[in-house]
Parts: structure tokens; C-alpha cells; sequence
């Protein structure tokens, strides 16, 4: 660690990380429903995000009403709660506790990818379950991982650093060699991209 995520500029995250470590403790349907009060807590205080994603939908749904609108606005900001505390348990919770509660559907299609030999490119649209769905994964096949770093250095400490412990590489997006050379290693590579395109998750797997 360095010395310099001592500085007072990173206390306050320090007391932000030091209360999501904590909630891995509690059982996992308080867990969720403090999520849910999270988000509804941003919906109501954070305008100009909430007027970024009416105006998201305003464009994406133009033919919805007004009441739809509101009601996917809502659920946006409860679903990034979600997230926010379910951080926590990707990074530092039990393999036991969160795959009791994962199901993965068509993972034999990438194994047999990678029982050929062969790598493979996974790419999926960035929605909120994208970190906790990595560590699902990861946990049943070894996985490289492409990220983007985060500004606040502290911050970029901490998620890299618990992402490593739980995926076979971190790979910063823009180091295309290194993407390359895992891909010729015959590693599955999981790439995710922002894209209003999507209406849901996909997952695409070309092989190399």
C-alpha cells in the first residue's frame, strides 16, 4: 500500500470502503433492501443524474408514457443501489455464499471452446450486475478480465487489487497487445462496453 492513500483528501473514502466492507456481514436480504433505500436516496438527491437518465429514456423510448418512463427512471437508481452494495460481496465476500444464490446458463459453451484449444472474447454491455457477474464466473473458469482505470487512485488500489484475488489476469483496456497475447494463450478474455444498442445483456463468443 502506499503511503500517500494516508493523505486526509482520502479519509472519507476511507470510511466509505471501511462501511461497505462491513456489510458482507449482514444477511443478504438486508443487504438488498439497504440497497434498495440507497438508490431511491440518489433518485430523490442527485438531480442531475436522475435528469441524465429521463432524458436517456426520453430518447431510447420516445412512444413509452410518461408513467413508464418514471417507472424505469426509479428502477434504474434502485438497481445501481443494488450494485453499490453488492460491491462489497464481490470483492470480499465467500465463494459459498454468493453461488448458493448463482445460476449460470450455457457456461458449456465456453468450456468447450476452451477444451478445443481455443481462446475466446467475451463481450457484454455494461449494466449493474457486470461485478459481481465476473466474479460468478471467474469462480467456475478462470477468466482475464479488460478494465478501465478509475481517477481516484486510492479507489483503483482497492478494486484492482480485490479484482485480482478473484480472476486469473487484469488487463487495462487500452494494452491491446496484452489482449492479444492472452487470446493466442487460449484464455477467455471478457471485455465490456458501454452501448445504448443493447436492450439486455448479451454475450457474444467469436473464437480465436
Amino acid at each position: 500500500m502506499k503511503i500517500e492513500f494516508f493523505h486526509p483528501k482520502y479519509w472519507l473514502l476511507w470510511i466509505g470502503l471501511g462501511f461497505l466492507r462491513l456489510l458482507i456481514f449482514l444477511p443478504y436480504p438486508l443487504i438488498m433492501s439497504l440497497g434498495k433505500q440507497l438508490g431511491l436516496l440518489l433518485y430523490y438527491t442527485v438531480k442531475y443524474r436522475r435528469h441524465i437518465v429521463k432524458t436517456n429514456i426520453d430518447y431510447c423510448f420516445p412512444d413509452m408514457s410518461e408513467k413508464e418512463k418514471h417507472h424505469l427512471v426509479r428502477e434504474n437508481f434502485i438497481h445501481t443501489g443494488y450494485t453499490l452494495v453488492e460491491n462489497p460481496l464481490t470483492w470480499w465476500g465467500k465463494d459459498k455464499h454468493i453461488q448458493k444464490r448463482a445460476v449460470i446458463t450455457g457456461i458449456e459453451h465456453l468450456q468447450d471452446a476452451l477444451d478445443n484449444s481455443q481462446g475466446v472474447l467475451l463481450l457484454s454491455a455494461h449494466f449493474t450486475a457486470l461485478e459481481i457477474g465476473g466474479r460468478i464466473l471467474s469462480s467456475r473458469i478462470p477468466i482475464t478480465f479488460m478494465y478501465r482505470q478509475h481517477k481516484n487512485k486510492l479507489f483503483e488500489w482497492i478494486q484492482k487489487k480485490s479484482r485480482e484475488g478473484q480472476c486469473d489476469k487484469m488487463i487495462e483496456r487500452k494494452e491491446v497487445r496484452s489482449t492479444i497475447k492472452a487470446l493466442r494463450d487460449k484464455k477467455p478474455v471478457w471485455v465490456c462496453r458501454r452501448s445504448g444498442l443493447w436492450s439486455k445483456a448479451q454475450c457474444f463468443c467469436p473464437v480465436f
